[in-house]
């Protein structure tokens, strides 16, 4: 390999399913080992059980996947993620586990009648608990620490080029074009959950207030992501906002487009690459 192979650490609900366009459409497909979001468990295992010559032909890997998984390959290795707002990020994953009816923890939720308020003071899922810096420190403890804080500083700092913000997300696309000045970071916005609107503004507070205790660690990192990524993006300079522009005018062509084909755009770049693999030449 000519580059670094790339780690995509998508955390749940922090923009992931939408970079994955700008990947398909940067990387060869066949480039990319995408970690399988259902089964995400054996996903890893099969992809770690790869024989060795396959696994250097992978460029990308993808996926909810945690710090660490480069060690089961060779050669060297760049990270990247997005991060989002703790109380933003814990309520969509609440909407999507509730929405999505293929969502593992989906039928669970409902037979239990789960509410918000259940559902943030629960275990259901680690995800609920710091789960950003439970993936970006590698820890597979149970309750973090200021010790898995420090882990996940450290390796942000020395893993990753790039990390970016869910909340200024054009702007964090914007960031990687420094470090891939040849990507098309182009998009269509993918899985935006449907919303339960709260309407009791004191039970909105309380559900803040446990979701903050619970994520601690995760507004810490939060807001020294948050204060390097203003630092970057003052560096850049004033060409930040002619880009931003261009990103947004490309954004609406590319949803003009899908929306005239009808189907999205990244699907007839996978079959072409699938083609090629098999002999066909598509122009």
């Amino acid at each position: 390999m000519n580059q670094p192979r790339l780690f995509f650490l998508h955390i749940p609900k922090a923009g992931g399913t939408t970079f994955y366009d700008v990947l398909s459409h940067n990387i060869p497909y066949r480039d990319i080992a995408k970690i399988d979001g259902t089964y995400v468990g054996s996903s890893i295992k099969e992809l770690c059980a790869m024989p060795s010559e396959k696994k250097l032909r992978i460029g990308c890997v993808a996926g909810h996947l945690s710090f660490g998984l480069h060690e089961d390959f060779t050669g060297p290795f760049m990270y990247i993620t997005f991060l989002r707002k703790t109380v933003k990020r814990v309520i969509s994953l609440y909407n999507q586990i509730r929405t999505v009816p293929n969502h593992p923890l989906h039928d669970k939720m409902h037979k239990s009648g789960m509410t918000l308020s259940d559902f943030v003071a629960s275990d259901l899922t680690p995800e609920i608990d710091n789960d950003q810096v439970r993936r970006i420190s590698g820890s597979t403890a149970k309750n973090l620490g200021s010790v898995d804080l420090e882990r996940a500083l450290s390796n942000l700092e020395n893993y990753f080029p790039f990390v970016g913000l869910a909340e200024q997300y054009d702007l964090s696309l914007v960031l990687l074009g420094s470090i891939f000045p040849h990507w098309d970071m182009s998009y269509v916005r993918r899985n935006i959950g449907k919303k339960e609107l709260i309407q009791d503004s004191a039970e909105y507070a309380t559900i803040e207030t446990v979701i903050h205790e619970r994520n601690w660690l995760d507004d810490k990192l939060y807001e020294h992501v948050y204060e390097q990524f203003q630092r970057r993006v003052t560096a850049l300079g004033v060409p930040v906002d002619e880009q931003l522009e261009r990103l947004q005018e490309s954004n609406r062509r590319r949803s003009r487009r899908e929306q005239f084909y009808g189907v999205p755009l990244r699907f007839g770049r996978r079959l072409r690459n699938k083609l090629r693999l098999g002999g066909w030449w598509l122009r």
